[in-house]
């Protein structure tokens, strides 16, 4: 039994250099755009799960936040590789082409790996930078929710529940303002993109307006108040962020009118305000989960650097969001509270505690069954 442990040993330390004088298995940076209330917005969030899941991974990672200049990107990197201490992976939250070409340039030449998620590639920037492990082989994944398909499902929802509800306009339509983020970013454009390809399935629906509101509540909640004085006889607000649902919630109660009851308002990211909204039952349904990200790109770092490379599975993953209403919502919520998340063991959803060949699953299901002991309780 001794001599086992003894050849046990090395094998141990080789797969899970981490376990070395509690020596960490990479270091690595995470850079992010900054937020307003940073803990409790959507980056908080996710930099919140990407924490629980390194300190079990045996990761290092450091936090930048940015506010928006493309190139404080770089000039993060330039920093981290300046010092003495090797950096071994860069992961970036958000990123367009036109920023990521220098960043996969400058770690191309000092071999450092990244990995992207959260923010896709336009088609036509793809061309500068083509696909990861490909012009650029320490370019590891990509990883972005589907983001299309979370614009339809919402809208569907919101379409669903207003009949159920028997909501009506003044001509026997359902009449629809919109709200969605900046004209740059992805998940502005294809969660629009989802909401029009669910109107065409639906006549008996009417898009008033479809406002570029850039992620911001005030803004929202200003021309929601335009847009509610224009059309009066509105059933639907879709907004494709949760900051911009409250906004809009706020807005439509300014001019007197019910959220929830005489309009429904559906939004995107689990953050805490809008929870409280669903609970309140003001505000009809949410998409998210998306948050996960940042915790499964750490999964992927930590069996890339045990040896257990993921490119079998796919350098470009795709991730599903995820409803939640007042129906399932105390179910839910427990696993949303960042201050759950070290209960989770993360450790279980790498390759080596799945059969070779299956794909890992992530996802808030996954998520619920991980906890390592009990699972968290609402306290509600």
């Amino acid at each position: 039994m001794l001599r086992f442990k003894f050849l046990l040993l090395p094998t141990l330390l080789l797969l899970f250099p981490c376990l070395l004088i509690g020596q960490p298995l990479k270091r690595g940076i995470f850079i992010t755009f900054d937020q307003d209330d940073f803990p409790n917005s959507f980056e908080g969030h996710t930099w919140a799960f990407m924490q629980a899941a390194s300190e079990d991974l045996g990761l290092q990672v450091k936090l930048y936040k940015i506010n928006g200049n493309r190139f404080s990107f770089l000039t993060h990197v330039e920093q981290e590789l300046n010092k003495a201490e090797k950096l071994d992976f860069v992961v970036i939250g958000a990123m367009s082409a036109e920023a990521a070409l220098p960043i996969l340039e400058r770690l191309e030449a000092a071999k450092v790996q990244s990995y992207f998620f959260n923010s896709a590639i336009r088609k036509d920037e793809q061309a500068a930078i083509g696909k990861p492990r490909g012009k650029f082989s320490q370019w590891l994944g990509h990883m972005i929710p589907d983001d299309e398909e979370a614009g339809y499902r919402l809208a569907q929802t919101l379409i669903s529940r207003a009949k159920a509800k028997g909501l009506t306009g003044k001509n026997g339509t359902l009449s629809i303002i919109a709200h969605t983020g900046d004209r740059l970013s992805s998940p502005s454009r294809l969660r629009a993109q989802g909401l029009k390809r669910a109107l065409k399935e639906h006549p008996e629906c009417k898009l008033e307006q479809l406002m570029w509101s850039s992620w911001k509540q005030e803004l929202t909640y200003q021309r929601t108040l335009d847009l509610a004085e224009r059309y009066p006889d509105i059933q639907i607000v879709w907004t494709a962020s949760a900051q911009m649902a409250i906004g809009a919630i706020k807005g439509l109660a300014k001019v007197g009118l019910k959220p929830g009851q005489q309009v429904l308002v559906g939004g995107m990211d689990f953050e805490a305000k809008a929870l409280e909204e669903i609970h309140k039952g003001r505000l009809e349904v949410v998409l998210g989960g998306h948050f996960m990200e940042g915790g499964w790109v750490m999964v992927l770092l930590a069996d890339y650097y045990r040896g257990q490379d993921f490119a079998d599975l796919g350098v470009e993953r795709l991730t599903p969001l995820y409803s939640l209403t007042k129906d399932n919502l105390e179910q839910v919520r427990p696993f949303l509270e960042p201050q759950t998340w070290s209960g989770i063991d993360f450790n279980q959803f790498t390759r080596s505690n799945h059969t070779k060949g299956n794909d890992y699953r992530f996802g808030l299901e996954g998520v619920t069954k991980a906890y390592s002991k009990n699972p968290p309780q609402t306290g509600r």
